[in-house]
């Protein structure tokens, strides 16, 4: 994803690393979190863009305690924290039009108004699947993100337009330079 938004603002010559992966129960511990921000400072010139579901936790909570945390572990670094209300499968739900045939998504699919308002996006995604196809996030979540409609996503999506603030605060952009109609 963060390569799609680096292509759209013709950023050609950022350097995205390979993520470092936490499970979600993990980062939520002070240890935790500050074990994944450790590796990050063992990049020179690094800027973290932490992300996570909330699942039926509260992302404004989430997000407050995250960047406190960041803010006192590594506090020279450039971060950014973004919560996704409920989980990353809603950014699909938000543009599903954009992924039919992809990854066994039926043609007659369609797109949810308030896809973040969802709960279990995984299984409504699996629903909305071809024959006996069962979404998997290690095996679908990739190419459903190559091809989603990011505009869709960015009108439906609240925490997509955070996470669109949030690359742009990391990379030095201003928002009129990242090409998405409000």
């Amino acid at each position: 994803l963060l390569r799609r938004l680096c292509d759209l603002c013709g950023c050609h010559n950022l350097v995205i690393c390979r993520p470092i992966r936490q499970a979600r129960a993990t980062l939520l511990t002070r240890d935790g979190f500050c074990q994944a921000i450790g590796i990050a400072m063992g990049t020179p010139g690094a800027r973290v863009l932490v992300m996570l579901d909330s699942d039926d936790d509260c992302h404004v909570t989430i997000a407050g305690q995250l960047r406190d945390w960041a803010r006192l572990e590594c506090c020279h670094l450039h971060f950014e924290v973004v919560v996704i209300r409920k989980e990353y499968e809603a950014w699909f739900l938000a543009s599903l039009e954009s992924l039919h045939g992809v990854r066994g998504i039926r043609v007659d699919a369609v797109s949810a108004t308030h896809p973040e308002t969802i709960r279990d996006a995984k299984g409504a995604i699996t629903k909305l699947m071809s024959g006996a196809r069962v979404y998997s996030p290690t095996v679908d979540q990739t190419a459903l993100t190559a091809s989603m409609d990011l505009q869709s996503v960015h009108d439906r999506c609240s925490a997509f337009r955070k996470l669109v603030r949030a690359f742009a605060n990391l990379i030095d952009l201003r928002l009129d330079e990242i090409p998405f109609r409000n």
